[in-house]
């Protein structure tokens, strides 16, 4: 893996395994489909936040490494916290298995959401 690549993997490596995913540990559907109710609204709850979170890391992944074909439409929407764990976490795999892949060449492209990094 190219020095920059690998610079990038570690640090979103850490990031998800001491920051964010042990956070979610133990999260429970009770949890998931809380909704504040703070004034004034929208306050988002933690299972929109998460399946935000799917969104961008599973579009993200097929639009620079996949078929570059995944809309809203076609996305899976979690159905619950156990669901939307396991989700996240293949959305989060397809991420960093597609930047782990990239030469220096590719990394040093930046994408304008018009093209691929990879192509």
């Amino acid at each position: 893996m190219p020095p920059s690549v690998q610079d990038l993997s570690e640090q979103l490596t850490w990031h998800w395994s001491a920051q964010l995913r042990p956070r979610l540990a133990g999260l429970d559907d009770r949890e998931f489909f809380w909704e504040p109710a703070p004034e004034p609204a929208p306050v988002t709850t933690i299972g929109w936040r998460l399946c935000h979170l799917v969104m961008i890391l599973a579009q993200r992944a097929d639009f620079h490494f996949g078929e570059r074909t995944l809309t809203l439409d076609k996305l899976h929407w979690p159905e619950g916290a156990d669901d939307a764990l396991a989700t996240l976490d293949r959305a989060y795999a397809s991420w960093t298995t597609g930047v782990s892949a990239l030469s220096t060449a590719a990394a040093d492209v930046h994408s304008e959401g018009g093209r691929s990094c990879c192509t």
